[in-house]
C-alpha cells in the first residue's frame, strides 16, 4: 500500500540536500507541517509565522478559509497556538516563532534570505497575492516557492497562476520575476516554484 504524500514531503523532496536550509512557514496552525519538517531534516532552521488570533479572517470572504474551519480556527486559536510552541519546544536552537501577520513577518527578513518559504495562510485571491509579492524577495535564487492547496481552494490558483503563468512586466514588482520557473504542482495541492 502507497503511503499518503502530504505537503512536508513535497517540500523536503526539495530541501532534502541543502545541508542547513533556512525556510519559513506561513500559516502554521498546529504546527503539524513544521514539526514533520525539522524530523526529516536535522539541519533546517525554521521560522514558524501565523497570527493565532479569532480575527485572522476577520473582514475576509469565504474564500480565505471554509465556513468549519475558520469557527474552528476563531475557537480554537489559543490551543493551535500552544500545540505550535511545542514545536518550537523540541526543537528549541531550530525555530523561531513570530506571532505576527504574513505581511508583517515578511519584512523581518532579508532578501534572498531564505531557502525556501511555505504559504499556507488566507487563501482568498488578495491575501495570497500579497503572501506571494511579499514573500517571493526574501528566497534565494534556486530557492523554492510553496503554496498549499492550488487546485483547492479558487484563491490560491487565480493568484498563483495570474504571477506566475501571464505577462506581469507591467506590474511594479521589487524583483525580477523574468527568472521563475515555472510552476510544478505536486502531491497534496502543493505549488512549487523554483526561484
Amino acid at each position: 500500500m502507497i503511503e499518503k504524500r502530504h505537503r512536508w514531503h513535497v517540500i523536503h523532496d526539495r530541501i532534502r540536500y541543502i545541508p542547513n536550509p533556512v525556510g519559513a512557514e506561513i500559516g502554521v496552525h498546529r504546527g503539524e507541517c513544521s514539526g514533520h519538517l525539522l524530523e526529516l531534516h536535522p539541519g533546517l532552521k525554521l521560522y514558524m509565522i501565523d497570527m493565532w488570533s479569532p480575527d485572522t479572517y476577520k473582514g475576509k470572504g469565504d474564500d480565505a478559509a471554509t465556513e468549519p474551519y475558520r469557527k474552528i480556527y476563531e475557537n480554537e486559536c489559543e490551543e493551535n497556538q500552544k500545540i505550535a510552541y511545542q514545536v518550537q519546544f523540541k526543537y528549541e536552537d531550530r525555530v523561531k516563532i513570530f506571532k505576527t501577520s504574513s505581511l508583517k513577518g515578511a519584512e523581518i527578513f532579508n532578501d534572498a534570505e531564505l531557502d525556501f518559504c511555505f504559504i499556507d495562510g488566507a487563501h482568498d485571491y488578495n491575501s495570497v497575492k500579497s503572501d506571494i509579492l511579499a514573500w517571493l524577495p526574501k528566497v534565494k535564487p534556486g530557492g523554492y516557492l510553496f503554496l498549499h492547496d492550488y487546485g483547492l481552494f479558487s484563491g490560491v490558483t487565480k493568484a498563483v497562476d495570474e504571477i506566475f503563468s501571464c505577462d506581469v512586466s507591467a506590474w511594479d514588482l521589487p524583483f525580477d520575476i523574468s527568472k521563475i520557473s515555472r510552476v510544478q504542482v505536486d502531491d497534496d495541492y502543493m505549488a512549487v516554484v523554483r526561484v
